[in-house]
């Protein structure tokens, strides 16, 4: 989208840097070191456990909640970590 953008407006990579999406590892560490914002997940794919391990390594349940309509996925995220909020 950057590039494009760039390209149409005669634009810079310097004026214009390319972007991506943080990864749920930066975000959880962002959150986790300013202390004041929680991080609110809703996962596209089957990859809940593994966002709940990665919750638990980093110590960072009480930053973190996840969020989905999907009743599976909510139940198991309290299967995996009680301690972790769902919505």
């Amino acid at each position: 989208m950057a590039h494009s953008f760039r390209e149409e407006h005669g634009l810079t990579d310097k004026e214009v840097p390319p972007a991506r999406m943080p990864l749920l590892l930066e975000i959880l560490e962002l959150v986790e070191a300013q202390d004041k914002s929680r991080a609110s997940l809703r996962l596209k794919d089957q990859s809940t456990a593994a966002a709940v391990a990665m919750v638990q390594d980093m110590g960072a349940q009480r930053w973190v909640g996840f969020n989905d309509g999907n009743l599976a996925k909510m139940s198991l995220v309290k299967e995996l970590d009680p301690s972790i909020h769902v919505f």
